[in-house]
């Protein structure tokens, strides 16, 4: 499943309300309560640490018109919200429900008696500056195109828009079918097409997913540290272009999250390896700031699996920085 743009102009007078009162300012998920179901109030609990959470909803529409939009939708999906001929926010959506009885407290009914029922919640929210003209351009619509009315993008549009923007979500990602997990794997490394940029993501979200298993936050396997799913990605822990189709298919085996503040980096350039269960620090690293980074890590009992050990064997050998000192190899 790709990941779709969603357009949600909220330049009216209603519009532009309701995004002050529960995008502006987020919604307080506790005194939400009585009106979710509870398997949906404990979910935007997860989703939401903080206990606030940005919510927009829409109106089933005639003939239940945005209701079967709103059915398309998946998280990880893009929203923009626009008015004064510009896009001025995007956000990631986190959780789907729905609650005509919260809808209507948050935001009250319309002139024809109906609510905002078909609800979402909101995550990583930017303020962007991008004007209907570059937004048509880039997308392929017409010069003088105007966005009215909530919109699902189709999967072409959506991706020339969030790979021009680079405002895919790095925290929620799509569900990825086994079909096209398989498409992925039989992508050639070294293409850097946009095509390949698009594979790339698609293994990206199906081996965090399978390692986060369904949390929205992990531990780094190097430092340890706990922190969200966004600052941390599915390392190879065996060079992706050394393994063979089996092993690419391995993700118990072959990946591990590292947390994007230095230990991928260091893993990938062979400072830090796995030895023995153990993280292992390289002595030809010399620099001082990144000696302070590893200190507290160096040494740290880990817990692996067998077959993640027979790849951290592969790195040991093959990309770790032994010792200059031949007395020491």
């Amino acid at each position: 499943m790709s990941s779709l743009v969603v357009l949600q102009p909220a330049g009216n007078q209603g519009g532009r309300e309701h995004y002050a009162d529960t995008v502006a300012n987020q919604v307080d998920i506790k005194s939400c309560e009585p009106f979710l179901a509870p398997q949906v109030f404990r979910k935007l609990l997860e989703i939401h640490p903080t206990g606030l959470a940005a919510m927009w909803g829409v109106v089933p529409g005639a003939g239940e018109v945005n209701r079967r939009k709103w059915e398309r939708m998946s998280e990880g999906n893009v929203v923009l919200f626009s008015s004064d001929k510009k896009i001025h926010t995007s956000a990631i959506v986190a959780a789907k429900f729905t609650s005509k009885k919260l809808a209507e407290k948050l935001w009250g009914l319309n002139s024809d008696n109906e609510t905002w029922q078909y609800m979402y919640s909101l995550d990583e929210i930017k303020s962007l500056d991008i004007s209907y003209e570059e937004f048509n351009s880039v997308v392929g619509y017409k010069a003088n195109n105007v966005i009215q009315g909530f919109t699902v993008m189709d999967a072409e549009k959506s991706s020339r828009f969030l790979d021009y923007f680079n405002l895919w979500s790095e925290k929620h990602f799509d569900e990825i079918t086994d079909e096209e997990f398989n498409e992925v794997l039989s992508n050639l490394d070294g293409d850097l097409d946009r095509q390949a940029t698009g594979w790339h993501r698609k293994e990206q979200a199906k081996g965090r997913k399978r390692l986060l298993r369904g949390k929205t936050n992990g531990e780094c396997l190097i430092c340890g540290k706990q922190m969200s799913a966004e600052f941390l990605i599915a390392a190879h822990i065996k060079r992706r272009s050394e393994c063979t189709d089996l092993e690419k298919r391995d993700l118990d085996g072959v990946m591990m999250l590292a947390c994007k503040f230095g230990c991928d980096y260091l893993y990938e350039a062979g400072f830090v390896s796995i030895e023995n269960s153990k993280v292992k620090v390289s002595e030809r690293l010399t620099d001082l700031t990144a000696l302070r980074y590893v200190k507290e890590f160096n040494g740290r009992q880990v817990e692996v699996s067998k077959k993640q050990l027979e790849y951290f064997r592969w790195h040991l050998e093959n990309k770790f920085q032994r010792s200059i000192n031949p007395l020491k190899q």
